[in-house]
């Protein structure tokens, strides 16, 4: 994430002295780890060297990143999410225009520093394909670093895992499947579970998205899917779900709309649940969409490994990051992915 240090020359010389260098500290050996992007204005790096807190080792960071302000400054503007720690702010976190300005004794925090928290429903497949995806998209930046602690957050865990985050007051971020069987209104119901945590926490440095989409397979288009081997004897699934989405495309209908962001992948049409388990309009809506492919069609799904395999498929996988760039794709999850890649915003490790 990008912290930047905001206020004038002068502001530096007033500020608390020992609480100031403390945070300056901790967000230089942040930006040295390659947690998180410290951005400092060259005449508040001069600032903070006059002062004469700083050992030899943080007073040449300070001047590196005073230096490479007139670059780093571009970043800062394109972010839509970053921290502002201004020495003079007294009246808590407040946010403006995507950025949370912070004084010394919000940023005087034992973990703000810390590596980004991202719950994810299973770190080895769902995190690992968020990264894949979010560094895809780092070169649209001028490339880059992103760096998170992963925390694996499936079914009913991710509430304990969040709440345990803010308790803790770490940047925590949930990413979780939707979970939607047709395209409802409103926010799913773990969604608004979570939020809730938010908002009686009143931690700002907390955040909960859900895919629009059912889980994190449905972001895979069925013509990507049909090159993994889960999809080698399931010629008529395919067929099926093809057959399906041309003619709603043909219909015009709007993305989140389609059958392919809700039907269960992993598998398939469970008729008993399609005959009493769900509700009518549920059933009534799939019913609907499977007559399209035929009237005898039956889904049996592609089995649970579907990430898995297109993360060790490199071909498909880089076939997958290329459709994700795609306008019709962004529509849909691009707000997810470019709120995840400016939270998790980092530099290389730094040597300095």
């Amino acid at each position: 994430m990008i912290f930047d240090l905001v206020g004038t020359p002068e502001t530096y010389t007033l500020a608390n002295q020992n609480k100031g260098r403390n945070v300056c500290c901790e967000l230089l050996r942040a930006h040295r780890h390659g947690h998180h992007l410290a951005i400092i204005p060259r005449a508040v790096a001069t600032a903070l060297i006059a002062t004469g807190l700083f050992d030899d080792r943080d007073r040449a960071l300070i001047v590196k990143l005073g230096n490479e302000f007139t670059q780093s400054a571009g970043l800062r503007d394109d972010a839509i999410i970053r921290i502002c720690i201004d020495p003079l702010h007294r009246s808590g976190p407040e946010i403006s225009d995507g950025a949370i300005i912070i004084g010394l004794e919000d940023a005087d925090s034992p973990y703000l520093f810390d590596r980004v928290n991202l719950v994810v429903e299973d770190t080895a497949s769902d995190g690992e394909l968020y990264l894949q995806m979010v560094m895809a998209h780092l070169p649209e930046y001028g490339g880059g670093n992103v760096s998170f602690d992963l925390r694996h957050g499936g079914g009913q865990a991710s509430d304990s895992i969040f709440q345990r985050q803010i308790e803790q007051r770490c940047i925590v971020c949930v990413v979780g499947d939707s979970d939607k069987l047709h395209p409802q209104k409103g926010e799913p119901a773990k969604l608004l579970r979570t939020k809730r945590i938010i908002e009686e926490s009143a931690w700002p440095f907390a955040w909960a998205f859900a895919l629009p989409c059912r889980e994190i397979e449905n972001l895979i288009p069925t013509h990507i899917l049909g090159k993994l081997a889960c999809a080698g004897a399931k010629a008529a699934d395919l067929d099926a779900l093809t057959t399906i989405h041309r003619a709603e495309d043909a219909a015009g209908l709007a993305a989140d709309e389609f059958f392919g962001m809700y039907y269960d992948l992993k598998e398939g049409i469970d008729e008993r649940r399609l005959n009493g388990v769900w509700p009518e309009h549920i059933s009534d809506w799939v019913r609907a969409k499977l007559l399209i492919a035929g009237d005898d069609v039956r889904l049996t799904g592609f089995g649970s490994n579907i990430i898995r395999q297109l993360l060790g498929t490199p071909a498909v996988l880089r076939e997958f990051l290329a459709h994700t760039k795609k306008e019709a794709w962004q529509r849909l999850y691009g707000h997810i992915i470019r709120f995840v890649l400016w939270l998790g915003f980092a530099p290389m490790r730094q040597i300095v």
